[in-house]
């Protein structure tokens, strides 16, 4: 086949399947979620001084969402449902190792994650499940990361200040 040959072929195909190729990942959900929460929440953001906490979450959110790119079980699960299970196990790993957080801090998170789930097709076992997948896929990394043995290289990139 001649180039223009192929390059009509795919045009066509990718007519006939209505261009639907394109793949949003969980990175992408969890960066709409976090914008999402900053433009819907600026005013709250702003009276309970989380402008720095939601830097950090946001780190960790992105650092997990990578990390499952690490590990093929993660592969078949949705987007949105690994990016739900991401930014609720990102606030878990916030809140246990943050010492400032304060309580309206903690409320204010857990409503909007509250709000996250609840608004997603996913049933809480689903949610659930996934959450869990990816806890054991970070403690896994976490303790590779302190015995010295880091099999994915991922050591600088753990280390975030949760103030």
């Amino acid at each position: 086949f001649a180039s223009t040959q192929i390059e009509k072929k795919e045009r066509e195909i990718l007519s006939t399947i209505d261009f639907k190729v394109v793949a949003v990942s969980a990175y992408d959900f969890v960066l709409t979620f976090i914008s999402d929460l900053e433009i819907n929440n600026a005013e709250e953001i702003e009276e309970l001084h989380l402008k720095k906490y939601l830097n950090s979450y946001k780190e960790t959110c992105i650092f997990l969402s990578k990390l499952m790119t690490l590990d093929e079980k993660f592969s078949c699960i949705f987007a949105a449902l690994k990016a739900t299970a991401t930014v609720i196990l990102a606030y878990d790993i916030m809140r246990s190792s943050s010492k400032t957080l304060t309580g309206d801090m903690e409320t204010f998170f857990e409503q909007w994650l509250q709000f996250l789930a609840q608004s997603s097709d996913f049933d809480m076992e689903l949610i659930t499940t996934t959450y869990n997948k990816l806890s054991g896929l970070y403690k896994n990394v976490e303790t590779a990361k302190k015995g010295g043995v880091d099999e994915f290289n991922l050591s600088n990139s753990i280390d975030i200040d949760y103030y």
